[in-house]
Parts: structure tokens; sequence; C-alpha cells
């Protein structure tokens, strides 16, 4: 599955397309099915779905239908009378019978209110040190990606990240855990310590554990756009984070354009389902694009009791094979 927001000198709307995974794994003829949203439904404009990632080992049951994901606040993409939130679309594919394939709006998710109109829409927000450059927040993009993960016995989780105006125009990350079969929250929360430093341009995941991790852009007129990332364990209290890491400060800054890292990523490793991978963007020369990728790794205690089969015998924990 993908989305792509569509232009012909301006905004179009939005694409949806699933491909045929299975057909193209086994290299034969493959096709596609897309559905196209104009630039709005209603009076709710469609911009930057996410269509859900699965993660993990686990598989839903067959015939399960795909959900995309568009972080809404009202302000910004309705009347600015409503409530902020999630909007959802179901994706159902049929690629034996495509005309079967159905796309439609199916839910909204209520959220406590979020705003994401950082610098009045300006591209040129976040302050760097030692330059006049300021760099854009995309505070109204549903940033990449919906990372979803399914439970044995209690079915799909995600977990969606985006950048919002914490406050004076200071760039935090909203980040929220959604059921995704009852299309409801479970949690959420806003990294914002209220130090006046803007973090911004996240991503996150879910690790077999159900901990949450999340990548993220830290940068002020004394902070050079550094790569941190952070996240929270199962059992942690409702809305909280752990205290962020750096994966790597920044040492100059960016000249010359204000768009920065499209994008950062988390994925889960495949190969013990808990540990994350970070990547995301950083400066370290001052000057124009001269942009520098990090990444970086790190794992929660709690996701433990990895399986691992040594010879005939099977051992639990995280020790290695000889």
């Amino acid at each position: 599955h993908m989305s792509s927001n569509e232009f012909a000198g301006s905004f179009a709307g939005v694409n949806a397309t699933a491909f045929d995974r299975d057909a193209m794994l086994a290299g034969s003829s493959a096709s596609f099915i897309q559905f196209s949203l104009g630039t709005s439904t209603g009076v709710r404009s469609n911009f930057s779905l996410q269509p859900s990632h699965l993660e993990g080992n686990a598989t839903p049951p067959a015939g399960t239908c795909n959900k995309y994901i568009m972080a809404f606040d009202d302000q910004v993409w309705g009347t600015g009378g409503g409530s902020d939130g999630y909007r959802v679309w179901t994706f159902c594919t049929d690629f034996a019978s495509p005309s079967s394939s159905t796309f439609a709006e199916t839910a909204f998710i209520n959220s406590v209110g979020f705003d994401a109109e950082l610098c009045a829409y300006s591209r040129n927000c976040i302050p760097q040190p030692g330059t006049t450059q300021r760099l854009d927040t995309l505070g109204q993009f549903t940033m990449y990606r919906f990372g979803t993960r399914y439970f044995p016995g209690t079915g799909l989780r995600g977990v969606i990240s985006h950048s919002v105006d914490s406050g004076g125009n200071v760039a935090g990350v909203r980040w929220a855990e959604i059921d995704v079969d009852n299309d409801a929250l479970l949690d959420a929360g806003t990294l914002a310590p209220g130090d006046g430093v803007s973090r911004w341009m996240p991503s996150a995941s879910m690790d077999s554990a159900g901990n949450i991790g999340l990548v993220f852009t830290k940068s002020s007129s004394s902070v050079r756009p550094s790569v941190y990332f952070t996240g929270r364990e199962a059992g942690d209290s409702p809305g909280t984070l752990q205290g962020e890491v750096v994966c790597i400060d920044g040492t100059g800054s960016q000249l010359g354009g204000n768009r920065w890292g499209d994008y950062a990523s988390v994925s889960v490793d495949p190969a013990d389902d808990c540990t994350f991978w970070v990547t995301n963007e950083y400066v370290e020369t001052t000057g124009s694009f001269q942009w520098d990728t990090q990444i970086c790794s790190y794992s929660f205690a709690s996701c433990g009791g990895v399986t691992q089969e040594c010879g005939n015998d099977v051992i639990e924990g995280t020790e290695v094979c000889d």
C-alpha cells in the first residue's frame, strides 16, 4: 500500500494505491488498485494519508482490510469549530475482482486537541544557531509512518506521530497509539519539555512487547539540528515517554533552503522483533544541502524472552547461539 499527494500545477488530491504483492514476489504479472480522493471530503480537506505498515512476525487473519490514517487539526483542515483527532479510511482489496475493491472513510477518532499551525503556516519556522535560515516543520503532515502490529488474541494496534505547536511556535511531537480494529484511541501524548527547543520530524513504531519507539529532530537558536530518540514501555504511565537519548548531535546548520528531512524512520528488526532501528537527517558542516544521515538502534529490556534455536535446544532470553 502507498499514498501520494497529487499535484497538477496545484494540489489535486490524494491517491491510495494497493499493489498485488503476491504476484510481485512470485515474479509474475502484477497489478495495482487505486482510488483517488479529491482535495476535500465535505468540509474536510484530504492530505498526507498514511497507510498502516505491518511489522512483526504475526499476521492478522486473511481478508483483513488495510487502514489509512490522517492526523486532523480542525483549525487547519476543517471549519475551525470541530474536534481534533484522526480520520480513518478502510481499503479492502480484491485482486481477483478489482471492481469489488472498496476504499472509504470509515471512522473519526477523537483526541485531546492539538495545533498543527506552526508559524502561521510559514515553512520558515524552526531556528538554528548562527544563521537566519529557518527550517520547515511539516506541521500539517501526518508523518511516515503508521506503524502497525498484530497481537494474537488482542488484534491490531498502531502508532502515529506528527508535529504540533507546543506554544509560541515551538514544535513538539504528538504521538498516538491506536486500536486499529476498533478505531479507538488507546493512548496519546506530546513530547514538549518546555525548554524552548523544537522537536519535530518524528517517526514511530511498536515492538513485539507493545513498546513504542520514537525518533525526532531537535533544534533551536542555540541547539544545532540533531537526531534524538525516546519511547515508552507498555507498562509506563499513560501519556508519558521516557527520557530522550542522543543518536547524534549535529555540528552544523543548514543554509540555502528550509525543507528538512524527507523523512525520519523507525523500523523494528525482524531478527528479534525488539530492536528499533532509527534514521534521520543531521548536518556536520554548515552549508547548503550538506545533509548526512545517521542510523542508530536501541531496545527496551522489557522486550525480552526471544526464542532462538541452538542445535536441538530451544533457549529463552537474549543469549547468542554458540
